[in-house]
């Protein structure tokens, strides 16, 4: 009997092969998908951040239509969930530009273009919070006064006893000008950082109280006058170009103290009594040197909207510890010592008015302000003795956003300064040592 043959039944089931086939296909489907929901879900936060650009753009256009100006903040313009605004505006030049940004994805608009891919000049593009700044610590040991050129590279600072200077941003320094008689009390520098300027305190029995300057980036300096005593230099302040300079006087037991000004670089110098005589505090110049403002360590704000030849009276009695100014001289902060709580305040029409900064909160001292050229970004810090803070903002004042990266710590800023654009912000901290710089 022949045996009987089997036939071989496939079983049901997939063979090893068939499996890895079936794999290779699902995952080569899954990859095409993703990639198409990606490019879909980009193509979305595309068309949201250009519709959100073009909507906040029309609602500056019209707001100056309206009032003649752009808005000064970004609380006026829609935004999509998810988007944040960057704003810079010149109600001078009539120009502004807004960075719309949703994750790692930023478009720019300004008065004249189309939306268009990255991020205005000054603003940081997708990827990075534009809010926080990159803090460096550099010059160690008690800084009382610091001045930077407009790109942030070369800067003055001092201890009281020299003089230092930096090409490098402040990574390396170089000694140059002792204090003569007693130290120096301020520092100033044009655009550039060629054009220097110190301002040497007084002492009864050292003396003290004359101006220097350097042309060529503090090699070599020259004595421009000396104020003689009872009355010491305070602060000083010069144009962009280095060749408008004023200067306060100060004394601990005389408020008969003048203001002098001048147009050539410190060469030479005129007595300005028309504020009054105070014991001067601070003071600052718009970039082309004719708009003044300057405050007593205690008493109101004045103006001078002509290099100082005549002064106004503005801001309510404070004890004022800083003041700072846009390019126009029309954006104005100022910090005050409270010693219970305050506010930092600002004006937007040149002094005229003042108005506290309720958004940055309230301090026991507000040590220092700095505003960008455009008035949009400012800088200040606040302290109550133990865990003072750097605070900024980038919409003019509309928002605040806390420096942690500085550190808390109990802040005794002498001088806190910022680039023309605001993108870069220095400051000295006095007996707590070193100098801080912060980076957009």
């Amino acid at each position: 009997m022949k045996p009987t043959s089997k036939s071989i039944v496939p079983s049901g089931g997939f063979t090893i092969v068939e499996l890895l086939v079936v794999i290779v296909v699902v995952g080569a489907l899954a990859a095409v998908s993703f990639i198409a929901y990606s490019g879909i879900r980009q193509r979305a936060v595309d068309t949201t951040l250009q519709t959100d650009l073009r909507g906040a753009s029309q609602q500056a256009k019209i707001a100056e239509v309206t009032s003649g100006n752009y808005p000064a903040d970004t609380s006026g313009f829609k935004a999509s969930s998810g988007t944040s605004y960057q704003y810079t505006v010149n109600n001078v030049l009539k120009t502004f530009c807004i960075t719309a940004t949703s994750g790692t994805t930023s478009y720019f608009i300004d008065q004249v273009t189309l939306p268009g891919s990255g991020a205005c000049v000054g603003h940081v593009a997708g990827g990075a919070n534009p809010l926080l700044l990159a803090w460096t610590q550099r010059l160690a040991g008690y800084t009382n006064s610091i001045a930077m050129s407009s790109d942030g590279t070369r800067l003055i600072a001092t201890d009281g006893q020299f003089l230092r200077t930096s090409t490098d941003s402040g990574a390396t320094w170089t000694q140059r000008l002792t204090a003569p008689s007693y130290e120096w009390a301020d520092v100033s520098s044009s655009a550039d950082g060629t054009r220097l300027f110190a301002i040497e305190g007084i002492d009864e029995t050292a003396g003290g109280g004359s101006m220097w300057s350097s042309s060529n980036s503090g090699v070599t300096w020259v004595q421009r006058f000396g104020i003689g005593y009872p009355p010491s230099p305070g602060a000083v302040a010069s144009s962009s170009d280095g060749m408008r300079l004023a200067v306060t006087t100060t004394a601990l037991y005389s408020v008969d103290n003048p203001i002098f000004t001048s147009t050539d670089a410190g060469a030479t110098w005129v007595q300005r009594s028309a504020a009054g005589l105070r014991s001067w505090g601070s003071i600052a110049s718009s970039a082309d040197g004719t708009r003044l403002v300057a405050a007593p360590g205690f008493g109101f704000i004045f103006t001078s909207s002509n290099s100082g030849l005549t002064w106004t009276q503005r801001a309510t009695t404070r004890f004022w510890t800083g003041l700072a100014s846009s390019a126009d001289g029309t954006r104005l902060i100022a910090s005050t010592f409270a010693g219970a709580g305050d506010s930092l305040y600002r004006s937007t029409d040149s002094g005229v008015t003042w108005s506290p900064i309720t958004a940055a909160g309230t301090s026991i001292n507000w040590y220092g302000a700095t505003i960008s050229d455009d008035g949009t970004r400012m800088a200040a810090v606040k302290s109550d003795f133990t865990n003072g803070v750097v605070v900024t903002s980038i919409d003019s004042g509309a928002t605040w956003t806390e420096q942690t990266g500085a550190g808390r710590r109990n802040w005794q800023v002498i001088n806190i300064i910022a680039t023309p654009d605001g993108s870069t912000i220095a400051l000295s901290t006095g007996f707590n040592g070193n100098i801080y710089i912060g980076k957009y």
